[in-house]
């Protein structure tokens, strides 16, 4: 499965005044993530949304789910599990969504796999890489893998046979801290997103105050005695369902 990440998918290129639907969830309030929507029955995919950090709340464009039943499945950055509710309905008077929670599924039977590859804006690029079971009635999360350096991933788990879909992420890092020790390569993000991400160009001990983040990609930034760069951040983007037998 070929996925490639464009310009579109730049966080700081969403126009987010058009989701005019903000409903509050039992996300966890800390963790970045996305929600797919799809069909009632799970076979098609209708949209894609982005949880941001320090919030429970996800907007959505009315016209996607009002007085439609959909089905929704929640990923969370960094944490294992899937989260999802089932013919959810958006009507006057209905503020926010009740998600379930189901862990990682390690599974038994004849090994699957899935592969593909992935690009950015036309260039292969390593990304995290996720497949989810949607078929059945609890969707689970049966496999991660990170692409190479050509962009190529391959997926494995074992016994489940029927519809997934297969998101990929971007690393958005940790939140600036004080005083923290980096790494090159790192990548931090500002406190308030602002559509970017910094990655470490030169290790050290970041400054005692958050900086003046540039929104201007390859523009460099320093912190204490850690120089970073400014790369835009992607958001999530999923593709299916694909049916593995």
């Amino acid at each position: 499965m070929f996925l490639n990440l464009d310009g579109d998918f730049k966080y700081g290129t969403a126009n987010y005044e058009q989701y005019i639907s903000s409903l509050d969830t039992n996300l966890d309030q800390a963790s970045m993530g996305f929600v797919d929507g799809y069909s009632a029955d799970g076979a098609q995919l209708l949209f894609s949304r982005f949880k941001l950090p320090d919030s429970t709340f996800i907007k959505f464009k009315k016209s996607e789910l009002f007085n439609l039943p959909v089905k929704l499945i929640a990923r969370l950055m960094n944490t294992d599990g899937v989260w999802w509710a089932d013919n959810f309905i958006l009507q006057d008077g209905v503020v926010n969504i009740d998600f379930k929670s189901q862990g990682e599924s390690g599974g038994s039977g004849e090994l699957k796999t899935f592969s593909g590859s992935l690009t950015q804006d036309g260039q292969p690029v390593s990304r995290a890489v996720y497949a989810l079971a949607i078929g059945g009635d609890v969707p689970k999360l049966l496999a991660s893998a990170v692409s190479d350096d050509m962009g190529n991933y391959s997926l494995e788990w074992n016994g489940y046979a029927g519809p997934i879909i297969v998101t990929a992420t971007d690393d958005y890092g940790m939140p600036f801290a004080a005083e923290a020790l980096l790494s090159s390569g790192a990548r931090i993000h500002p406190i308030a997103p602002n559509g970017y991400v910094y990655e470490v160009t030169s290790s050290g001990t970041t400054g005692a105050i958050e900086p003046t983040w540039p929104a201007v990609e390859g523009e460099s930034v320093t912190s204490g005695e850690v120089q970073l760069v400014a790369k835009p951040f992607y958001r999530p983007k999923s593709a299916g369902p694909f049916t593995i037998v």
